[in-house]
């Protein structure tokens, strides 16, 4: 008769291995043996896109192929990428069924550089017990921030649309964000969040100026910056 708590621990790293082979299988190029890693209808979603390839990917045949044209994309540079998995918590473990979190770093090296880190962000995994094996059923990576990817696969005119964040920005204030700011929102949100408060302070103090229209049948008083 096996014992549950022992059964339990070898599941559990079984998980996790079955967590860090996902980056390493990728990021050596083994992409028959990173497809094993997925159930049959397991499926990938990313928050926010990135526009790599169309979301999401569903099918352990499309993640193959999808994530495999990515690979090459990027690799073609000469570009080495490292997924690296840390800090995984289990929300939940039967012995059938699995619900973890995990954070994920990107780093990239290109040309025997230094490594520079391209993205952060958090794997939420379900996972299943496939014929006595352990395959991702789901997996949603919610993204810290992005980084301009120079390798990205596909650009349209989407791509030159304003960002959520910028969008936000704009509502609030009513003024597009200079081009030489607004490259840089996806590189870090939480400057931009302090930029935008900045900014409003300084709408409020009438140093530049709101380009809100005034509601109908009133008169926008002017407003003349301190001197």
């Amino acid at each position: 008769m096996s014992d549950p708590l022992i059964n339990e621990a070898i599941d559990r790293l079984l998980i996790r291995e079955l967590i860090d082979s996902y980056g390493t299988l990728y990021d050596d190029g083994r992409l028959d043996e990173f497809a094993s890693l997925f159930a049959s209808d397991a499926q990938i979603t990313i928050d926010p896109d990135p526009g790599y390839f169309e979301l999401p990917l569903v099918g352990r045949d499309t993640i193959r192929e999808k994530m495999g044209n990515r690979y090459a994309e990027v690799t073609k540079s000469s570009a080495q990428r490292r997924h690296v998995t840390t800090n995984t918590i289990f929300k939940s473990l039967s012995q059938t069924e699995a619900a973890t979190e995990s954070f994920g770093t990107i780093f990239s090296v290109s040309g025997g550089g230094a490594p520079e880190l391209k993205a952060t962000g958090v794997y939420y995994d379900t996972l299943i017990k496939d014929d006595g094996e352990w395959k991702f059923q789901t997996r949603h990576l919610v993204l810290d921030g992005l980084k301009p990817d120079e390798n990205k696969a596909s650009s349209s005119g989407s791509d030159l649309e304003m960002t959520p964040l910028e969008k936000e920005i704009v509502d609030e204030i009513g003024s597009p964000l200079p081009d030489a700011i607004s490259q840089y929102t996806e590189l870090d949100p939480e400057m931009f969040r302090a930029y935008r408060e900045f900014r409003t302070v300084l709408l409020d103090q009438g140093v530049i100026p709101r380009k809100r229209q005034a509601p109908y049948g009133t008169c926008t008083p002017h407003r003349s910056p301190p001197r």
